[in-house]
């Protein structure tokens, strides 16, 4: 089991539907995070196929291969050059600092290297 040490002070982003403006609805969606994904649509009561795809899946779109895509989005510029825009807002999530127990207690001094490298303390989170 890992250990959560806290939240890293760059990687802020966040999971989203996108697709282009005028879309409306969603019968096929790309995303490289099928459960982030499943459990979005589950939640929000849509039956959506999902397809699981790698790479710049933004392409699925401007193909016409899917109607939106799931991704995580950090600036937006990669889905604006590809002509398409956030449609929904999923979660925000960011980089985490984590450990395994053994390693805690075994590392803790090149953990705390690190973690001072950084410039932030497990206080700070």
């Amino acid at each position: 089991s890992c250990l959560q040490l806290l939240a890293l002070p760059f990687g802020q982003c966040h999971f989203s539907v996108a697709a282009f403006d005028e879309t409306t609805d969603y019968h096929k969606v790309a995303t490289s995070f099928p459960k982030t994904a499943r459990d979005y649509f589950k939640a929000t009561g849509r039956d959506v196929e999902l397809i699981e795809l790698s790479g710049s899946i933004e392409l699925a779109c401007v193909i016409g291969m899917v109607d939106g895509i799931v991704d995580i989005v950090q600036t937006g510029t990669t889905l604006r050059s590809n002509g398409l825009v956030e449609k929904e807002h999923i979660t925000d999530i960011q980089a985490q600092l984590i450990t395994n127990r053994q390693s805690f207690f075994t590392q803790s001094s090149e953990i705390d290297a690190f973690i001072n490298m950084l410039g932030v303390s497990l206080i700070d989170r």
